[in-house]
Parts: structure tokens; C-alpha cells; sequence
């Protein structure tokens, strides 16, 4: 067997190692002795002492090269072991220094740019006469298997990643974000509660003060377990991104905040005070039709406007379409609506039987063209005080009601009926391919042709105050239930007091007990 130590092949083994050992210290001290001719004799302890190279160890470090990048033209740095080799050569290094790295500006000539010998100066600094000491960057690396990767951004400052962040994050909170943000700079501790306005298929409709700005709001409060339960995640995100892309359109509310919290979410926006259409239509009936005129041609601006952004509303309805002080329409609640660029088509059966199109209940692929569908349904009921098709209890049964049913008018005494009744065939058209589907086309219909456009956009013209000179009965009416400001007819502006006796009441005189089981 013998000892392992006497084995042939380790001992050659031990042979070749002495004789490559022995090669590299004659080819280190050749070296030296080439580059060390005219250094100073005050360094010749310090170069018998690194007589053989640099520790192993300490080979591994990096030491900096400074060249400008080519993009941002900043300086930046290059590992490399030549640095440390040449740590001990003393005023030799910058020179051979630079010609190693000539490579790294290719369009240069042999001599380094100026620029980077100063900034390759700046960073060796002189100790012990003309003995150069590297000065090792805090971001350089220490060990040859250090990681470099450095988070460039935080997940939190692109909104569209806080559902992957890297702090955990509940289920149900994840769910809807990152459009509604958890708790952030404004929550419903900043609102006191005045009353509730509605109630909804995922929750209620407040009225609530601002604390800050004692301004009246809606907040608009829906269950995340409802909206879970009925798969309606999507709807509500697609509803604030669609609101919050239409802030500028006079006809549309404007939404201010939502939000977040562990069982709801919120949503802010204007508080218009003069309510619904409906309720203004169960009062009256029977618009006249110049008022028919200027709401007709109002829901049709924003019908074309949401349509030449992408979106299909898919809910026009009385309850839907808010009045102002003025008795101008303001359009709500986009949670039916859906991004759908022109030319697209979707089947979501949704929306109120009375106002849904026939390729709806068909269960027919379906675009934009359902809207104007349900503006005809609107401008019929708002003419004649009653809907074309009653409503049934499902959409099978509402579908061959529609199908079936021949569109004539009622036998009312009508100015301008041959005018009325061609603009209602033409947009309550069963065929989309033949309806009237464009504002274009309704502002050259006879029936609407008189009326100026420009100024129903700027709202130059007052529904309520038109309403209250036309017939006594209504003047009273209206004055009772509704606020309106009367135009000044001289420089057609708003004058600063309200003509309604009503007065407002103070938010802070309400106690907050109805807002207590939402705060969670």
C-alpha cells in the first residue's frame, strides 16, 4: 500500500507546482526591476515588500477607471485588475494607466483625452511623496461575487404596479387597486354626513361637507363584497378611469377623489342640487318642446363626445341625467360604460329594459350605436309623458315586446308632429345600420334645425326659468321644490343671490351617526 505521501503522481504533481511557482516570481521580479529604474529609493522598502505581487486576496478587489459614457456623457467607472498590479509603480501609473484602456474610446488617437487624465487625477490623490494610494468608491465592488443589481424605482411610483409591491398587500385590497388607492390623502374622516340622496345595486349615495373647504359633495359608497359577489371588479375600476378622463365636459359630473378602504369604496364628485330629470318628469309630464329641443341636443353632445373618446355609456336614462341651478343636464354614474374605440363591438347584456336596445335583448354583438337607441326612448318620454314599451321582468320577454311593437304616435295635439314624429323614427330604428347615430345628422334633422347649438353648449339658455313662464302652475311648483338662478338678461350673467326661497342648510348643524357603519 505505502504512505500517500510518496505516491508518483503527487510528487509530480508537487514538482510542476514548485516550477510554475518559481516562473511567475522570475517573471514578477523581471518586471519590477524593467519598471522600477528611475523610482525614488524612499519607495524601494515599499516595492521589496510587494516584491511578489499582490495578496490573492486583495487581487480580487476592483479599483476605478473614470471615461465618459457615451449617452449621458457623465463620468463612469470600470473595474480592473491592471489598477491594482500597478498600485505600487508610483508616477509611472497614470501613464500606463491610460494607454491600457485606449479601447474604451475608439475614435481617439493613442494619447488619453484630457478630460479623463483630470478626472483620473482627481482620484489618486498623493501620500509619501510620489507614492499614489487608489481611493476605492463606495459603489464599487469588494468581492469578485457581489451583486450589482440596484432597485432603480420603487413599484409605488408607477400607479398601474401597486398591486405587486413588495410589502404585502391584502386580497381584497390588491383586488381594486391600483385605481382605488388605500387610505390616501383624502378618506371619509375629511367628511361629515348631511343625508343620504340615493340608493344603488352595490350601495348608497350620500350628501356629505367637506371639513376643509365646507364645500357639499356626493360620495358615492360601494360594498367590495357585493361588487366581488357579482364579478363587478372591473366595472367599477373602468367607471372612475371613464369619469376621471371627461373632467372637462360641462354636461359631465366632475369626480374628485375615490378611494379605498378594508369593506368599501369611495367616490367624490359634484353635488348637484336640483336632483334627477325623473323627479322633474313626474311632475310635469309633458315638456314642452323647445325644453325637449335643448335636453335632446345636450345628452346628444355628451353622447358624441364619449363616443369619439372610445367609450360606449350603455345607461342613458332619467335618473341618470342631473339638473343644475339652471336646469342644464349634468350626466352620472359611468357604471355601466365600457372603453370601446369606434368600429368595435362588445355583448354585455346590461342597462334599464325600457331604454336597451333590440340587438341588446337579442344577445347580439352590439357598439355604440345602442345610445342613440335610448336617446330616442328619452326624447319619447319626455314629448308625450309616458314610454313607448312598458317594462317587463326580464329581457327574453322586453325582447319580442320590442321586436313587435310598431312605433306610432300618440294622438296628442303636437306642434310640428310630421318634424317630431320623423326624428323618432329615425333614431328608435330597430336596424342599427339605419339609425341615426351621429350629432351631425341630429342637428340637421328638421326637428332640431332651428335650435343653436352654440349656445345650448354654453348654456345660454334656462330650462327652469323657460318652464316658469310658460304656465303658473309650474312657476309655483318649481320654486317650491327646486333652486335656480335667474339670468340677468342684460350681460347674461348669474346674479349672486338664489330667486328660490330655499336656503342651504350648514353641514356642520348634522350629526355623523349614518356615516359611522362606512368608515371601515
Amino acid at each position: 500500500m505505502g504512505n500517500k505521501n510518496s505516491s508518483s503522481h503527487l510528487t509530480n504533481h508537487r514538482s510542476t507546482h514548485q516550477q510554475k511557482s518559481a516562473n511567475y516570481i522570475t517573471n514578477d521580479d523581471v518586471d519590477d526591476d524593467d519598471s522600477n529604474n528611475n523610482i525614488p529609493a524612499s519607495s524601494d522598502r515599499n516595492l521589496n515588500s510587494k516584491k511578489h505581487g499582490p495578496s490573492p486576496r486583495f487581487r480580487r478587489r476592483h479599483a476605478r477607471q473614470v471615461h465618459l459614457d457615451k449617452k449621458t456623457k457623465r463620468p463612469q467607472t470600470v473595474s480592473s485588475y491592471l489598477n491594482v498590479s500597478l498600485q505600487s509603480i508610483g508616477g509611472q501609473t497614470l501613464s500606463l494607466f491610460s494607454r491600457s484602456f485606449n479601447f474604451l474610446h475608439p475614435s481617439s488617437s493613442s494619447s488619453p483625452p484630457i478630460d479623463v487624465l483630470e478626472a483620473t487625477r482627481s482620484k489618486l490623490p498623493l501620500t509619501n511623496g510620489n507614492h499614489r494610494v487608489y481611493h476605492l468608491g463606495t459603489h464599487s465592488g469588494v468581492y469578485k461575487n457581489q451583486s450589482r443589481r440596484k432597485y432603480q424605482t420603487s413599484s409605488l411610483r408607477n400607479p398601474y404596479r401597486r398591486s405587486s409591491t413588495n410589502f404585502p398587500v391584502h386580497g381584497h385590497e390588491a383586488l381594486f387597486l391600483p385605481e382605488f388607492s388605500i387610505k390616501g390623502k383624502i378618506t371619509e374622516a375629511d367628511f361629515e354626513v348631511i343625508g343620504i340622496i340615493a340608493r344603488g345595486a352595490f350601495g348608497n349615495v350620500i350628501q356629505v361637507c367637506s371639513i376643509h373647504d365646507k364645500q357639499i359633495y356626493a360620495m358615492k359608497i360601494m360594498s367590495k363584497s357585493q361588487i366581488v359577489k357579482d364579478n363587478a371588479v372591473q366595472q367599477v375600476k373602468d367607471e372612475v378611469t371613464i369619469a376621471q378622463s371627461c373632467l372637462s365636459y360641462p354636461f359631465i359630473v366632475h369626480t374628485h377623489y375615490y378611494w379605498q378602504s378594508r369593506r368599501y369604496l369611495y367616490i367624490i364628485t359634484d353635488y348637484v342640487e336640483n336632483g334627477e330629470l325623473l323627479s322633474l318628469w313626474l311632475r310635469i309630464r309633458r315638456f314642452p318642446q323647445l325644453i325637449v329641443q335643448i335636453f335632446i341636443a345636450q345628452v346628444a353632445m355628451v353622447l358624441d363626445y364619449l363616443h369619439t373618446k372610445g367609450i360606449i355609456y350603455r345607461d342613458v336614462k332619467m335618473e341618470n341625467i342631473l339638473l343644475d341651478e339652471s336646469g342644464n343636464i349634468k350626466i352620472i354614474d359611468f357604471g355601466l360604460s365600457k372603453w370601446l374605440p369606434l368600429g368595435q363591438r362588445t355583448s354585455t347584456i346590461c342597462g334599464t329594459l325600457q331604454y336597451i336596445a333590440p340587438e341588446v335583448l337579442s344577445v347580439r354583438p352590439y357598439d355604440h350605436r345602442v345610445d342613440w337607441w335610448s336617446l330616442g326612448i328619452l326624447m319619447y318620454a319626455c314629448l308625450f309623458g309616458e314610454y313607448p314599451v312598458s317594462a317587463t321582468k326580464d329581457h327574453v320577454t322586453m325582447a319580442n315586446k320590442v321586436l313587435n311593437h310598431t312605433f306610432n304616435l300618440p294622438s296628442i295635439a303636437l306642434e310640428n308632429k310630421i318634424q317630431v314624429k320623423e326624428l323618432l323614427l329615425h333614431l328608435l330604428e330597430k336596424d342599427p345600420n339605419q339609425r341615426l347615430c351621429s350629432l351631425d345628422e341630429l342637428r340637421q334633422s328638421s326637428f332640431m334645425a332651428k335650435l343653436d347649438f352654440n349656445r345650448v353648449y354654453t348654456k345660454s339658455y334656462s330650462p327652469l326659468e323657460i318652464l316658469m313662464y310658460m304656465k303658473s302652475e309650474w312657476r309655483h311648483e318649481l320654486q317650491t321644490h327646486y333652486n335656480y338662478k335667474r339670468k340677468d338678461l342684460k350681460n347674461g350673467k348669474h346674479p349672486s343671490t338664489s330667486s328660490s326661497p330655499r336656503q342651504k342648510i350648514p353641514c356642520h348643524t348634522f350629526d355623523n351617526h349614518v356615516f359611522q357603519r362606512f368608515s371601515e
